[in-house]
């Protein structure tokens, strides 16, 4: 495997696959407001925990490392069987910053994530952050992404199906945390109908295909992938974990690291545990996805 980096806007690296030489760039340079610091790659043999937003935005550097454990537990427990009848797979999640992350990929090239969130604000309350993407990256809300392809499913109903589910005409309803079947029932049914009109939206899919920064972070996505496989990564570098995460082998780490000490000659613990639990997570849904 070999790679070169220059302060052009993009980074060359090149993948052994099968028998073959892949070659691609993949674009650096963060889409950055007027007010916000531009980073650039750090020049040949310096160390840097700077890392260019376009792979670790300021969104979700903080997880919610003080949400109540019991909750989340509880959620997940009674709403897995629901998600694994519409397809989802499950993922533990302390790294991308939900609380609790399933997913599915209904394409060839687009992912359908749902990230439970529990109110901070409001007791026994939660909800669903949903995300469709070419990238398994969640709470990414920078460059050219789409606001379109991350939504709350209630934004997607009719006024008269809101009313008919909520009682309520609620564009951001949460659903109570211990709520009785029929509440949970509710729930399933809002995502359906969510999970069939963004996926048959051929406009907004148009754009998340056309989305530059998400092509990047599903490069470096599929990247990782081939370096685990290949078993082509350094032993003992410094941010690996000494046991999994996640359920997530401690090899993916050390692959992720890998591929970012090689594109940018920086890394940081945050940069790298988000990156293998996205490759992760990314490889999962490819090993089930019979479309």
């Amino acid at each position: 495997m070999g790679c070169s980096g220059r302060n052009t806007g993009s980074a060359v690296i090149s993948l052994q696959v099968n028998d073959g030489v892949t070659e691609a760039a993949i674009p650096f340079t963060p889409y950055l407001k007027d007010n916000e610091t531009r980073y650039s790659v750090p020049e040949k043999g310096r160390r840097s925990t700077r890392i260019p937003d376009l792979y670790w935005p300021k969104e979700i550097v903080t997880n919610n490392l003080d949400e109540d454990e019991t909750e989340k537990k509880d959620l997940v427990k009674a709403l897995r069987p629901g998600f694994e009848t519409l397809g989802f797979h499950y993922f533990k999640d302390s790294i991308l910053g939900s609380s609790g992350l399933f997913g599915k990929k209904v394409a060839k090239d687009l992912y359908f994530l749902a990230a439970l969130n529990i109110s901070r604000l409001y007791d026994d309350k939660f909800t669903v952050d949903l995300s469709l993407r070419t990238s398994t990256s969640v709470y990414y809300h920078f460059g050219d992404i789409p606001f379109e392809c991350e939504f709350r499913p209630s934004k997607l109903l009719s006024t008269e199906e809101r009313l008919r589910y909520f009682q309520v005409d609620d564009h951001d309803y949460w659903w109570s945390l211990y709520g009785e079947t029929d509440i949970h029932q509710s729930f399933f049914e809002v995502l359906s109908i969510a999970e069939r009109r963004i996926i048959r939206n051929i406009d907004i899919q148009n754009k998340i295909r056309g989305s530059i920064t998400l092509y990047s972070l599903a490069m470096i996505e599929k990247w990782v992938i081939d370096l685990f496989n290949q078993k082509s990564f350094e032993a003992n570098l410094l941010f690996t974990p000494m046991k999994p995460i996640d359920d997530i082998p401690i090899e993916w780490f050390l692959a992720s690291e890998t591929l970012m000490l090689t594109i940018f000659d920086v890394s940081n613990k945050n940069m790298v545990y988000s990156l293998a639990s996205r490759a992760y997570i990314r490889s999962v849904l490819d090993f089930f996805f019979f479309g």
